[in-house]
């Protein structure tokens, strides 16, 4: 029976990155994506990170992360962009459990791909961060350097000057990303380990003045004023208060609570590296992840609107309830209960992956198409006026998500450098 519910966790995983893969391979650029790569072409790689810091936004990682992919001009690297960053997820998401958790190498490896895919599934605006090249980018790549730097924190020498220095860059690339608010949980800890003689005052002060000093250069760059004064007024009419951004921020994270049942197959048999008590630490800490996360949202709220979901906060939540589970699952004395439960909610997980597959050609005549689209605009040498064909339904893949015409007249135009009108014709020719 042990074995049999061993052997059914692989099988969503199985599913899911099988048809992540294959989605992930017809995948293509869209909105913001052109955006970053006409400003490469304009202004050149480098260039386009001080405009970018002058212009627009603080978030130097981020910024370089969306327009390195634009240094090449491979019709694949989409595909590319999003393998990497699953492949660092997978990575970091299995050092992290090594390091939490008691499990066997080859567990962890399992475990960590049953994460992953429970994560990447259940996200909000899970299109934009599974496949979106921008996004996916800045918050996976977060999600992978911050879930490193944990699990760096607890198994290596501080006193050790190249120990130092990769926790140092590493934490410059969390605090350089859109996620930046994370630096003040891992500085909690850092500060936890100063009270408790693990870590010196002098390499705290020394991690937290780096630290300061590129959050400051992220926080307090001249783009970040010119776009919130750009959107101030727009952003008015929406009238967030602090109870909207708190409700926004709830509904968030409410279907991971639902879904954690799925998490059961791995917590069955995990442990924890710790006692009971620190469950009541875990549940605190997470409570002020989302209270930080609240004012963050109720500042996004005036900047430009409502945003996506933190996916830092629902990735808390998600090894929250894997302890919580954990925790559970040392009262509970029948193997025969615990491989049934494991069964089932393996067969839940991979019934719903298997509805995902069923979206998988609709993905790849939307790439199709937008392909066709790219190639006309490109040879085309008329200056007036261009017809392309309108996009279909986008499947599991983002699709352009406000005015199509007004992206391509903005954007879409200025990536290929060609200055024409262009009309969209629908599927009847029309």
């Amino acid at each position: 029976m042990k074995k049999i519910g061993n052997l059914t966790i692989c099988v969503p995983c199985i599913l899911f990155f099988a048809w992540y893969i294959i989605v992930s391979y017809a995948n293509v650029y869209a909105c913001d994506d052109y955006w970053h790569g006409a400003n490469v072409h304009s202004f050149g790689f480098w260039n386009a990170q001080v405009f970018y810091w002058n212009k627009w936004e603080g978030s130097f990682t981020h910024t370089f992360l969306a327009t390195l992919p634009h240094i090449s001009q491979y019709e694949r690297m989409p595909f590319v962009c999003n393998i990497l960053s699953l492949l660092l997820l997978l990575y970091s998401t299995d050092l992290f459990i090594k390091t939490y958790f008691q499990a066997s190498k080859y567990r962890t490896v399992v475990y960590a791909g049953y994460l992953v895919a429970f994560l990447l599934t259940f996200t909000t605006g899970e299109a934009e961060i599974r496949y979106w090249v921008c996004a996916n980018n800045a918050y996976l790549f977060g999600i992978s350097t911050t879930l490193l730097l944990l699990s760096l924190y607890h198994r290596f020498d501080f006193t050790i000057n190249k120990t130092a220095l990769w926790l140092i860059l590493i934490l410059i690339a969390i605090v350089g990303n859109k996620i930046s608010f994370i630096y003040w949980i891992v500085l909690a800890l850092f500060f936890h380990d100063v009270i408790y003689d693990r870590l010196s005052v002098k390499h705290f002060f020394i991690i937290l003045f780096f630290v300061s000093a590129f959050s400051l250069l992220n926080i307090l760059a001249p783009g970040n004023f010119i776009r919130l004064s750009q959107n101030m007024e727009e952003s008015a009419a929406y009238g967030m208060t602090i109870g909207d951004s708190i409700l926004y921020r709830i509904e968030s994270i409410v279907p991971f609570f639902f879904a954690s049942i799925l998490l059961l197959p791995i917590c069955i048999s995990l442990h924890l590296k710790v006692t009971g008590k620190n469950i009541i630490i875990q549940t605190i800490a997470l409570f002020l992840l989302f209270i930080g996360d609240t004012a963050i949202m109720f500042i996004c709220f005036h900047d430009s609107g409502p945003k996506r979901g933190n996916i830092i906060l629902e990735v808390s939540v998600m090894f929250y309830i894997c302890s919580l589970l954990c925790y559970l699952m040392m009262w509970l004395k029948s193997n025969r209960l615990k491989t049934i439960l494991q069964v089932a909610s393996c067969l839940i997980f991979a019934c719903y992956n298997i509805g995902n597959i069923l979206q998988i050609e609709e993905s790849y005549e939307y790439s199709r198409i937008s392909h066709e689209r790219d190639y006309l605009v490109i040879k085309s040498e008329q200056k007036e006026k261009i017809l392309i064909p309108a996009l279909p339904n986008s499947g599991l893949l983002l699709s352009y998500f406000c005015n199509e015409e007004v992206w391509i007249e903005n954007v879409y135009l200025e990536y290929f450098n060609k200055k024409m009108r262009v009309e969209i014709i629908s599927n009847d020719g029309n």
